[in-house]
Order: C-alpha cells, then structure tokens, then sequence
C-alpha cells in the first residue's frame, strides 16, 4: 500500500483495538508519533491516553507491513509510557518482545514453563562464562605487507575501551593481549593466506562483487585468534572486537572467517552492533543458499561454534533476501534463548507463521541439522 496515510489510520485502528481486548477500552487521542523499518516491514508508533481526560501519554505500535499488503501480522503491542527522546527505541523493544512471543507459541514453549530442562542447562553452561576452552580464528586480508600495531590498541581503545595494559607487542605487526581471562593474538603474516583458502570462500560472499578481487590481490594478512575458558558468546565479542579494530588502516581489504569473505566496512558495521547489546549474527554466521530440485535451499555455517545444531530450509520459494534474513534472525534467536530447538516444535515470528522443525542428515551441511519447512 503505497498511501502511508492509509496505512498509518489502519495500524492506529489496529492498536486501538488491541488496547481494548487487552485492556477493555480503546486508547484515546492516538497520534502518530514515528515510523521506522525492522526486519523487512514497516512499523508505526504512537501516543495515546488511556481516557479523553488522562494526563498521561503512553506508547503503542503497529504494523509489520510487508510490500503492498497492509496485513497485520500480530506486532502490536502497547501500554508503555511514552517518552519522546527514546520513543523509537521503546517501540523497537516492544515489537523484538512480540516477536520472542510468537517464536515462543511457535515453539510451543507456555510463559508459565519454569527451570530449564537438563539439555537446556548444559546449553546454558557451554554458552556461559567458566564453560571449557573455546576459540575463534580468521584471516584480516591486506593489500600490502604492513600494519600498524600502535594504531590498533588505540583503536582498541576508542571503540571498545580495551585498556593499555592487557597489550603485549610481540614485534612489528603482531601483539598479544590478555583481556577479561582470554587470550587473544594478531599475528602479521608476510604471504597470502595458505592454499587458496580465501579464493575459496570469497565464492559464499554472493552480495560483494569485490570478494573475489581482494582474495586473489591480496599480498598479505593478518592471523587473528581468541582462546579462552570463557563461554562461547563472550570468546566470539572478543574476537568481533579486535577484527573490527583492525579494519580501520588503509592496508586492510576483506576478512576471512565464517565461511566467507567480508567487505571490511560491513564486518565492521556488524560487529558495532555489539555496542547496542545486539549480536552480529552475520559476522560470525554464514547463510548460504543454492539451488535445488524444489526451490531454493539455504543453511548456516558456524552455530555449532556455540554448540548448536546448524540449520536448513530446503526446496523453498521464498526469495534469496527472505531466507537469508529469516534464517539470520531464527540464528540471532537461538543465541539469545539458551534453549535449543527439537523436532515436533516449529520457528515463526509472527502470529500466523509457524514453520515445523525437525531434525536428520545434513544436506548442505555436514552431521545431523535442523530442517525448517516453509513450505510453498
């Protein structure tokens, strides 16, 4: 619907109507107060009273349109009170918290379910702090054989607030820093990386045209790892961090890690989203899709670096953008819940979605994962 007058009297009439089935009356005096795009759809916010008379503004949101079609999807929510300077942010939250609560009556999860189970518990732990060993490796990309490592550890500093002393220059080009109990190195390597490595993954990247290019004129590159007995979660900021950091000198061009190979102002765009309290889900996740018999398949690459099972979607007809999006999403989930899926569950973020799982042989990936079926 390309009227976004329509469309905003009809997410108001929406939210009004949801404020008297939750609350048994309609909101009074609904004024649009903002729009924004989440997740593929677009979303509006308002103020309202709860009476003519109220002296107090509260906040409400509506929407989760998708291209033309004006149809509500279960993301309105309402009953926060309003604050103009952080509106936007609110209205985000509160459409993330209707989209858990339909992931969760997908899933089949009650609100009223308490304590994880045993298998949950050993998630928790392998996803936790004090967990075991984890680590994460990847290869910055340099167009010539230099690197500042001084200009790192104040970069280190401006974007994450690494102090000074957990670095330890090892030589030029590489250091080593201790930093919250982890172990991590940046090691200057005067060659390629190894056996074609990063012409192999530059293929995955289908969105950068430049992947290819930066793999094969690359002259030398950076090792970077993180080790630690930290959980999973923290082991992988850490490593997101010191990448990000490093892709600000002029000789960087492209990362190499989760299976593919980075534009370095995307990884990075990425990896600042730690600074929100959000997770990078593409920088440490590789969707990939292909073509099949049926459809297009898709599946991920690196969540059993935080101990769970990859996943699948086969013979769809979803478009590329959709699955990709879908699957980031139902990954950025799965990091967050500590609460692994099974089979005879289902994955869905909006009120009508709810898309079976069930568990078998890898197609595109190896061992056993996860298979969504989205059906047509």
């Amino acid at each position: 619907m390309e009227n976004k007058k329509e469309e905003s009297r009809l997410a108001a009439k929406t939210l009004s109507g949801w404020l008297k089935k939750n609350s048994g009356r309609p909101g009074r005096r609904i004024k649009e107060a903002g729009r924004f795009e989440l997740h593929g759809r677009r979303y509006y916010f308002f103020r309202y009273k709860r009476s003519f008379f109220g002296k107090k503004w509260l906040l409400g949101v509506s929407g989760g349109y998708r291209g033309e079609k004006a149809e509500g999807c279960g993301h309105t929510q309402g009953e926060l009170p309003y604050q103009p300077e952080s509106a936007l942010a609110d209205a985000v939250r509160l459409v993330e918290a209707r989209r858990e609560y339909w992931m969760r009556r997908a899933r089949g999860i009650q609100d009223s379910e308490t304590g994880p189970s045993p298998e949950v518990q050993q998630l928790l732990q392998l996803l936790a702090p004090g967990s075991g060993r984890h680590s994460f490796l990847g290869s910055v990309l340099l167009s010539r054989p230099a690197f500042d490592v001084n200009q790192l550890c104040a970069q280190l500093k401006t974007d994450w607030d690494w102090p000074a002393s957990c670095v330890h220059i090892q030589h030029a080009g590489s250091a080593t820093f201790d930093y919250q109990g982890m172990l991590a190195a940046v090691t200057l390597a005067l060659e390629p990386v190894p056996e074609g490595e990063a012409e192999q993954y530059a293929v995955n990247n289908f969105y950068w045209e430049g992947a290819m290019e930066a793999a094969r004129s690359h002259t030398a590159h950076l090792q970077v790892a993180v080790m630690g007995n930290e959980g999973a979660l923290e082991t992988a900021t850490v490593f997101s961090q010191l990448c990000a950091s490093c892709l600000t000198q002029q000789s960087v061009c492209a990362v190499c890690t989760a299976g593919a190979v980075f534009q370095p102002e995307f990884y990075r765009e990425q990896a600042l989203l730690l600074k929100e309290g959000d997770y990078p889900v593409r920088d440490w996740i590789y969707i990939g899709v292909t073509s099949g018999q049926q459809g297009l398949n898709a599946y991920t690459y690196g969540l059993e670096n935080f101990g769970l099972p990859e996943m699948e979607i086969l013979g769809s007809f979803w478009k590329r953008e959709e699955l990709e999006d879908f699957l980031c999403e139902v990954a950025r989930y799965a990091l967050r819940s500590g609460r692994p899926f099974h089979t005879g569950e289902g994955a869905g973020f909006c009120r009508d979605e709810r898309f079976p799982i069930r568990r078998s042989l890898g197609v595109s990936v190896d061992g056993m994962s996860l298979k969504i079926e989205t059906g047509e």
